[in-house]
């Protein structure tokens, strides 16, 4: 009986089964849900634990184990502190035996620090063995050198020989003069020839495909520059001839004893370079002894310039260097521009006698 209103207090149900939607407050702290977003899936609860769905009845008498505490780590330690210290009386098992892999060392090594050296280590023998492989190195690239320069003299003998055989040889000479097809025809062939070499790496390195290909090129220069000395005067071109050896031989000077790396002005000199051949296309139109004299002098410097970079190319130490098994490349390089150097040179003092 209820003290309060008199009326009897009410008695229990004799169903075991609860109310069929409990309020959320009326759950578990662990059971308490938080739908997901958009409504589909498990609900979440507030600890991160997957309850079941909604409609689960909780059998009575149930008590759920406290959640652990939001946003803690192991056992309860914050996040960064490790695993929870051992039990009392807990004991370490020993650390597994190394087992070497099959066909592996049968010895562990410790990995090296940052400026250790291995125990017995040879400080000379390693400074020795290093002297050694920069002297190899130094004995490869003279020989390159040397073999390059030796290709490149004979390419210049054949040239004077080719030049001596169009300015003395009258039918040949007077052939020359009045039918142009054979200027063209090397010129094109040498053109070609160049494009290969520039296009196949096979072609310049294999052996003897980059010689065949070598001797067509010089072969194809020699006639070019032969028929182009034909219409010149004996005096001319000594003069000439003195002159581009003189550019030469500073030109080689100053690359082996300057210390300024010209090997890195390749994109400019390419550049530049462009800007010459279009200056040569336009003005063609308007053809003067004076256009021709201050072309041939921008001409002759430029191509002073080129030699003086592949000459360091090829001499290596810088910044580009000219690989040892590309001497064919090389040696075409430095004939192209010494030959440049005379034509150029050549056109400047014909246009400078006739001012």
């Amino acid at each position: 009986m209820d003290p309060e209103t008199g009326k009897p207090e009410a008695q229990p149900s004799a169903s075991p089964v609860p109310p069929s939607t409990p309020a959320p407050s009326d759950l578990p702290p662990s059971l308490e849900y938080e739908p997901r977003p958009g409504g589909k899936g498990l609900p979440t609860a507030s600890a991160g634990i997957p309850v079941a769905a909604p409609g689960y009845q909780v059998p009575p008498g149930y008590t759920a184990a406290p959640a652990p505490p939001y946003g803690r780590g192991y056992a309860g330690t914050p996040y960064g502190s490790g695993y929870a210290a051992p039990p009392p009386g807990y004991a370490a098992g020993p650390a597994p035996a190394f087992a070497p892999s099959p066909g592996g060392p049968t010895e562990y090594y410790e990995p090296l620090l940052a400026g250790q050296r291995p125990e017995g280590y040879d400080v000379e023998a390693a400074a020795m063995a290093g002297f050694a492989t920069a002297f190899a190195e130094a004995q490869v690239r003279r020989a390159f050198v040397r073999k390059v320069l030796g290709i490149v003299f004979l390419q210049l003998l054949v040239t004077v020989a080719a030049a001596c055989v169009f300015y003395y040889v009258q039918p040949v000479k007077m052939y020359v003069q009045t039918q142009i097809w054979p200027f063209w025809a090397a010129w094109g062939l040498g053109f070609a020839v160049v494009i290969f070499l520039s296009c196949s790496t096979r072609a310049r390195r294999q052996y003897p495909l980059n010689l065949v290909t070598l001797t067509i090129f010089t072969l194809a220069f020699s006639i070019v520059v032969g028929i182009t000395t034909s219409f010149y005067d004996a005096q001319v071109l000594v003069a000439a001839f003195g002159l581009t050896a003189a550019t030469v031989g500073l030109v080689f000077a100053a690359a082996t004893l300057t210390d300024y790396d010209f090997t890195t002005m390749g994109g400019a000199m390419y550049m530049i370079t462009w800007a010459f051949i279009f200056a040569i296309l336009i003005g063609s139109f308007w053809i003067s002894d004076l256009f021709i004299l201050i072309i041939s002098t921008v001409g002759a410097v430029l191509f002073s310039l080129w030699l003086l970079m592949d000459i360091q190319m090829l001499m290596g130490g810088r910044t580009v260097a000219i690989a040892p098994d590309e001497y064919v490349f090389a040696a075409i390089n430095i004939y192209l521009d010494i030959i440049n150097i005379f034509l150029n040179i050549l056109n400047m003092l014909t246009a400078f006698n006739r001012q």
